[in-house]
């Protein structure tokens, strides 16, 4: 029998840097390495980008943006391309949050193709009216979008539970943990965590990730350390819909004694980050985030987490009790957290060996392959 032939759509892929997108590079290169026949269809969100290309035995193929609305992305073109690879395609397998996602669906319906949703998380509501109506329009879009699929997989039942739409298809479920890069250096547990801090954080540097959180605990934070630092590693100009206005920036400028803001880092550099640090952070403050892999690759290099208290994001402090979480948005209640993994550093670090347990990126692998595809 041949390799069977999987058709992945996003919008925005490599180089644009999000866990959806790292979510998806890993996937791709590890169900091509056992042979299966993988295609990604995303928006050319560069100018500098091409239509095609073949990488790590996958082809990437891009359609031309003509218009952008915050996040989202318009291409006129796109049922064309989307109608030819779907009908090349066994399973089709659309990435959400998604607009085109709705196209792909009804393509895949209308080939007899197999429709396997992988579902990331939702756009949150806010103060701005123009999101809200686009977040409206994609819930909507979702909604039918897991009507039609055959199965649908998310990171976490936690995450699911308290999804506008997800509820809706509790049948059609499939839980499975995200994958984590898994830092190549050997880790080295310390044996105390001194007075002089070093905090780490992973992700894009907007507003979602809760850095307005990070800067308000500053000046609590030097009423309890002489001496700490928060490293910041991540896109920050380059992320698409998700740019800082100059409130913000001038918060960073006005605080950067405290803070260290690295951009992205190679493989080799993170995981040299992640032995650097004392403890980890991960503020998010909204639905947009459905997991944060990067509290993943804290733990598996011996680091505890200090995490939002999420539905979803909670869940890798839940499992393997290597950190604590704050209140959503709190500077204070983050605080309070930082100094209780300082005092209870080394009951902490001794939950290790759960981290290893529950998160294994060929363990994912196999989910999928077995139980999905």
């Amino acid at each position: 029998m041949r390799n069977k032939r999987i058709l992945i759509t996003l919008t925005y892929y490599l180089p644009n840097i999000s866990g959806l997108t790292n979510y998806v590079e890993f996937l791709a290169k590890n169900l091509a390495s056992r042979g299966l026949e993988i295609k990604i269809l995303c928006s050319r969100h560069l100018k500098t980008q091409k239509n095609y290309q073949e990488k790590d035995h996958i082809q990437i193929f891009r359609e031309n943006i003509q218009l952008r609305i915050g996040r989202g992305a318009l291409m006129f073109f796109y049922p064309w391309k989307a109608w030819k690879l779907v009908g090349e395609s066994d399973i089709v397998n659309p990435h959400l949050p998604q607009l085109e996602s709705i196209i792909v669906a009804i393509f895949a319906k209308l080939r007899r193709k197999q429709l396997i949703v992988t579902y990331h998380s939702e756009i949150p509501f806010n103060q701005n009216i123009l999101n809200n109506i686009l977040a409206i329009l994609l819930q909507i879009n979702h909604f039918f979008v897991l009507l039609l699929a055959d199965q649908i997989v998310t990171n976490s039942e936690d995450y699911a539970k308290h999804s506008a739409i997800l509820h809706f298809f509790s049948r059609k479920l499939n839980f499975i943990f995200p994958p984590a890069y898994n830092p190549y250096l050997k880790w080295q547990f310390r044996n105390e965590i001194q007075k002089s801090l070093r905090i780490g954080f992973v992700g894009r540097i907007i507003k979602d990730k809760g850095i307005d959180t990070i800067l308000a605990a500053i000046p609590l934070l030097k009423e309890k350390f002489t001496d700490f630092k928060f490293i910041l590693a991540g896109p920050q100009q380059e992320v698409i819909g998700g740019h800082y206005d100059q409130d913000l920036q001038a918060k960073l400028e006005k605080n950067s004694h405290y803070l260290e803001i690295t951009g992205k880092l190679s493989d080799s550099a993170l995981a040299e980050f992640y032995q650097s640090l004392d403890l980890f952070v991960f503020p998010s403050i909204n639905r947009l985030e459905s997991f944060g892999m990067a509290q993943i690759e804290a733990m598996l290099s011996g680091v505890p987490v200090v995490a939002s208290d999420l539905p979803g994001v909670r869940v890798p402090v839940q499992v393997t009790q290597m950190g604590v979480l704050f209140k959503p948005g709190s500077a204070a209640d983050l605080v309070d957290k930082i100094l209780y993994v300082v005092n209870n550093y080394q009951n902490i670090i001794e939950n290790y060996p759960k981290v290893k347990k529950n998160f294994s990126n060929s363990k994912f692998i196999d989910e999928y392959i077995n139980e999905i595809f």
